[in-house]
């Protein structure tokens, strides 16, 4: 079964900003998680940064570098040690004397600066690699470090963080659930963004409401709120990043009509049937579409497959599709140049991970086969996203929430069903 799915944001239950936002010029963000953990949380933050609100992330820092170095002041790994304290109770906060200890309390107070030469921690920067830093003494009584600004949004499953952050003095402070509850109709993208709208100001010109019926917000009286579409791009790769990949596609033979498959995922039990891709590929080249597949470091035993697909072709005498010529695995590129390639595809298919969350925010069509979770829930945000589920659910899968679980439903989505959609989204697009 194939569907537009809707991110869902029933009107009446958009939050109406919080008065101690309005002064806010400058907010944290803390954010840990994967790729498309940080990829489903931009459109919350587009609205965010779309106030003229600068936004200093404490979160995935390779992936935030990589894709979206315009959206933050500055970038700070989860993996930085003067983070250690949101994660872990035993850590003090920077410049303190130990856990229990208040800011005015603090023994050493410590200040914290940016390689001046390097500035890799900038949003104008164009280094991917871990931001330089050192940590000095200082006489003042209270030195705040450089990162730890006026207010702060927590989004996370453990709300311990949250009392972490307000033990540091970040005022005001805001949590976020990374996970909607059971009873909410939404995807996560959407839940992340009523969530984070608490933080949002009422402010007319900036308004940017979404497409969708469900995403109007003209039931709320007298406002206008500073809401993203979900239905736009969230990533916007360099053009130094297109050419790149433009390079590696011209290396391989590929032209410029292509369609990119990743068969991989987080977890097995997310991952449609590999040779079930290998169809889809020779549907794409019959159709006139170079079909090329993704692997990345997580994605060993799929490589394997995918030459045993091949092999196999070869052995019957048939035309291989899934081979070095006709259908280039690309392994292992770097996520700028991915996003590079990913953004100038004819259409992009995958399973429910990060790399189809990637797809979704940079624009890409995008087809997403479900099984063992929910598009209900994991629909990634993006203009022209489609799931593909199963016609049926097992009540094992049917009330997934957060993990993929193990059921068989995912086996019943044919190729055909997804061919079908593929077909309607490249002529829809007129690929």
């Amino acid at each position: 079964m194939a569907e537009k799915a809707r991110q869902g944001m029933p009107a009446g239950e958009l939050p109406a900003p919080a008065e101690e936002w309005r002064s806010v010029s400058d907010i944290t963000i803390v954010r840990a998680g994967a790729l498309g953990d940080f990829v489903a949380t931009l459109p919350a933050l587009r609205a965010l940064a779309g106030e003229n609100r600068r936004l200093h992330l404490v979160g995935n820092a390779s992936v935030a570098r990589a894709l979206t170095p315009d959206l933050f002041a500055s970038i700070r790994s989860i993996e930085d040690p003067t983070a250690a304290f949101l994660f872990d109770d035993g850590a003090p906060p920077p410049g303190l004397g130990h856990p229990g200890d208040s800011p005015r309390q603090a023994r050493r107070p410590v200040s914290l600066r940016t390689d001046s030469a390097a500035e890799t921690n900038r949003a104008d920067s164009v280094d991917y690699g871990a931001a330089p830093f050192s940590v000095e003494p200082t006489d003042a009584a209270v030195a705040p470090l450089a990162w730890m600004e006026e207010a702060a949004i927590v989004i996370a499953l453990d709300p311990a963080i949250e009392r972490r952050v307000g033990a540091v003095g970040w005022r005001p402070t805001l949590f976020v659930p990374a996970h909607p509850p059971p009873e909410l109709a939404l995807t996560v993208a959407a839940h992340l963004v009523r969530g984070a709208g608490r933080a949002t100001l009422h402010h007319p010109s900036l308004a940017h409401v979404a497409k969708s019926a469900d995403l109007d917000p003209s039931g709320v009286a007298g406002t206008a709120l500073c809401l993203p579409s979900l239905d736009q791009p969230t990533i916007y790769p360099h053009p130094d990043a297109i050419a790149r990949a433009d390079g590696v596609r011209r290396d391989k033979g590929v032209g410029a009509r292509y369609a990119t498959i990743h068969p991989g995922s987080g977890s097995p039990r997310k991952n449609w049937p590999i040779d079930r891709f290998g169809a889809i590929a020779s549907l794409l080249h019959a159709h006139g579409v170079e079909p090329v597949f993704l692997t990345g470091p997580a994605d060993g035993d799929l490589r394997r497959q995918i030459a045993a697909i091949a092999a196999l072709a070869a052995s019957r005498g048939a035309s291989t599709i899934v081979d070095s010529t006709a259908a280039p695995v690309l392994d292992d590129l770097d996520l700028p140049t991915l996003a590079g390639l990913i953004s100038q595809a004819r259409c992009h298919v995958g399973n429910d991970s990060g790399i189809s969350h990637l797809a979704a925010g940079l624009g890409a069509p995008t087809v997403v086969i479900y099984g063992s979770t929910r598009a209900a829930r994991w629909l990634p945000a993006g203009p022209y996203v489609t799931a593909v589920e199963p016609s049926a659910r097992c009540p094992l899968c049917a009330a997934s929430e957060r993990l993929p679980v193990a059921c068989d439903c995912l086996a019943t989505v044919s190729v055909e069903a997804v061919w079908r959609t593929i077909a309607a989204v490249l002529d829809g697009e007129g690929a």
